[in-house]
């Protein structure tokens, strides 16, 4: 198990793909800054209970479903696009070793971003001077990126088990796109406590808008994020078991 994990460490600091998601994660709220900038006329006006908010509702949207979609579909799908699946799956390892690796990697990586976007995002504010700083605005937006990214945990083994069986990018990323889009037709239809791709709004509200407390998550909603999780890694595990050894 450790020989696995160690040799998915040692492939990931062979790619650039994790300093191309800090990058994303670190210059996108740039894009939200300058938006609100143009509707608001100045950012003086914004006060750091409102500003920090940046971070973890731009997790919310479509640029944290896609670029975890992404990472896990890189995560699981890497294999099939460099050829080196046939090699990986005939190794004398327990199969379901790998998949464990995969996700523990992944599940860092995740929580990873999530806590860089709330520290990027008060790097910002403190760039921008913004008035009316207090620590519990900080600590509020990471608590909340933090649970965001919860929430994409729980659908990334489904993303990584379409990877696998479309051994490659494209089906999990294509999946993705679509989860975030219905995750909004949701939200409209105020759905988001029972649908895990609409449950970060849940907790951060739309993008600038304050959260919604009374559609705030609860047991029912954990309870089906943490069932989709486990079917996710079984169908993964039960794929790779199952898989023909040379594939």
């Amino acid at each position: 198990m450790l020989r696995a994990l160690a040799a998915e460490l040692a492939k990931l600091r062979r790619s650039r793909v994790p300093l191309w998601t800090v990058i994303v994660v670190a210059l996108w709220p740039i894009s939200s800054i300058a938006s609100l900038a143009a509707t608001t006329g100045s950012l003086r006006d914004i006060g750091w209970e409102q500003f920090v908010r940046i971070g973890p509702q731009t997790m919310t949207s479509w640029y944290g479903v896609v670029l975890s979609g992404y990472v896990a579909s890189f995560m699981f799908g890497r294999e099939y696009s460099e050829g080196t699946a046939r090699n990986m799956l005939a190794l004398p390892v327990r199969r379901e070793y790998f998949v464990i690796s995969k996700l523990i990697v992944l599940i860092v990586w995740v929580f990873a971003l999530g806590t860089l976007s709330a520290v990027v995002n008060t790097a910002y504010g403190a760039i921008l001077g913004l008035d009316g700083f207090a620590w519990r605005y900080a600590l509020t937006s990471l608590r909340e990126s933090l649970l965001v990214a919860t929430i994409l945990v729980a659908t990334l083994p489904l993303v990584g088990w379409i990877a696998v069986v479309g051994r490659g990018y494209l089906a999990p990323m294509l999946f993705s796109g679509v989860a975030f889009m219905s995750g909004v037709l949701m939200l409209q239809a105020g759905w988001e406590r029972w649908y895990p791709w609409a449950m970060p709004y849940a907790v951060t509200g739309l993008l600038w808008l304050p959260g919604d407390t009374s559609s705030s998550l609860g047991a029912s909603s954990w309870a089906i994020l943490a069932a989709l999780f486990v079917a996710g890694v079984a169908a993964l595990v039960a794929h790779i078991d199952l898989a023909d050894s040379l594939e």
